[in-house]
């Protein structure tokens, strides 16, 4: 474990924690809503914020790590005032289960975080110096920027059968289930 791992799991836990307090719900608190909004709007704002800092960089001539900070700060301010004001209108919340949505939401809003986090080290990044070599042996930026455990659930979940699968033929001839209107 690198500083970059110990780095990126203080981030997510801290995000984790404000996410997770901020949708516990009760009395005169926000219920889940709050974070259910605010995690859109930092996954929406993490994700325009990588696919524009390219151009924005060069179209401005900022370095690249600075034109996606200043994108996702930006995006992140202006939809996070978006989301206080929909979740105002909208008061949403499931009671009973607050604390325990707002904590998966918030693991999505730490993943998020964390993975803005690492591409802007790694674009700052200079082949060959040690932060290039922390990096890449870094177990924790690999699953977050490659989204590993994803992938292998997804690759788990399509091996599953949920149902019987119609056979071809029915016993004794004659048309499938499917088949007869």
């Amino acid at each position: 474990m690198n500083w970059i791992d110990i780095l990126t799991i203080l981030v997510m836990l801290v995000v984790i924690i404000i996410f997770t307090l901020r949708g516990r719900g009760g009395e005169g608190k926000p219920g889940m809503g709050a974070t259910l909004f605010d995690t859109v709007a930092v996954v929406v704002a993490a994700w325009i914020a990588h696919r524009a800092y390219r151009w924005f960089a060069g179209a401005t001539s900022l370095s690249q790590p600075l034109s996606y900070i200043i994108i996702f700060v930006a995006l992140g301010a202006i939809f996070f005032f978006l989301s206080s004001r929909l979740y105002a209108l909208t008061q949403l919340n499931f009671h009973p289960f607050d604390a325990f949505i707002s904590f998966f939401l918030a693991i999505v809003s730490a993943w998020a975080f964390a993975y803005v986090l690492l591409e802007v080290i790694a674009s700052a990044t200079r082949l060959g110096t040690s932060t290039a070599d922390a990096f890449n042996g870094s177990r924790v930026a690999n699953e977050i920027l490659e989204f590993r455990t994803i992938r292998g659930g997804a690759k788990f979940m399509d091996t599953l059968r949920f149902i019987e699968r119609e056979p071809w033929e029915q016993p004794g001839g004659g048309q499938k289930p499917s088949q007869v209107r």
